[in-house]
């Protein structure tokens, strides 16, 4: 049980970026890494399906609440204006996301 804790407490955010995208990409949607020259804060990605669009911060387990004050102050913004915008720590939660799509 300890090691499986290790395991996921060393999980960086760039594996968890790739086991979003093949997530995705296994249920035949589309994933983008979002970079914003003009301002910072923005989500790490964004996913769309079925003509739906969300914007993902990705965070490693082992930064959990590590969101900057200017992601949160964006994420804000964005839900705001009606965009959908999550914040995912972990490979179960992306599961998690990813089965909310097939289902609506």
């Amino acid at each position: 049980m300890q090691n499986k804790l290790k395991q996921i407490n060393q999980l960086s955010e760039k594996d968890l970026e790739k086991y979003l995208e093949k997530k995705i990409k296994n249920i035949n949607g589309l994933t983008f890494k979002f970079v914003s020259p003009s301002f910072r804060g923005v989500p790490d990605r964004v996913v769309i399906f079925s003509g739906d669009v969300y914007f993902i911060e990705l965070k490693a387990p082992n930064k959990k609440n590590n969101l900057s004050a200017l992601q949160k102050e964006c994420i804000t913004a964005m839900k705001q204006a009606g965009a959908n915008v999550c914040v995912i720590w972990n490979k179960s939660q992306v599961d998690e996301f990813v089965n909310s799509l097939q289902n609506n």
